[in-house]
């Protein structure tokens, strides 16, 4: 809990100084190391699930192309990720990895933008 509320002052300070960088995918990127981090933290205490850690998985397979980081959310054991899509090209490879995840796990599920 310590480390976990410490990359969330962290993720705030670094939205708060995106207006004003020259560079935002430097941000974008340690914004991105900071979801894979809490992802990986909640993961090791048993509470994340195979799906949401694929999800996660599946992010990282695609990064370079509009995606920065993902990270488990919502309540503990749920299947809710929340990915750091960055413009036209991110949100068009988040929804690729959504139509990807469905065909592999052959349920529909949602996303939500």
């Amino acid at each position: 809990p310590v480390l976990e509320h410490d990359r969330i002052k962290q993720f705030h300070q670094l939205l708060l100084d995106l207006p004003q960088t020259k560079n935002p995918t430097i941000v974008y990127e340690k914004l991105g190391q900071l979801m894979y981090e809490s992802h990986n933290s909640y993961s090791s205490v048993q509470l994340g699930s195979s799906g949401t850690d694929r999800l996660v998985e599946m992010v990282k397979e695609h990064e370079g192309s509009g995606v920065f980081g993902a990270k488990i959310t919502g309540g503990g054991s749920g299947g809710t990720v929340c990915i750091l899509a960055v413009g036209e090209q991110g949100l068009e490879t988040a929804q690729k990895i959504h139509l990807n995840y469905q065909q592999e796990i052959g349920k529909e599920t949602k996303i939500f933008i």
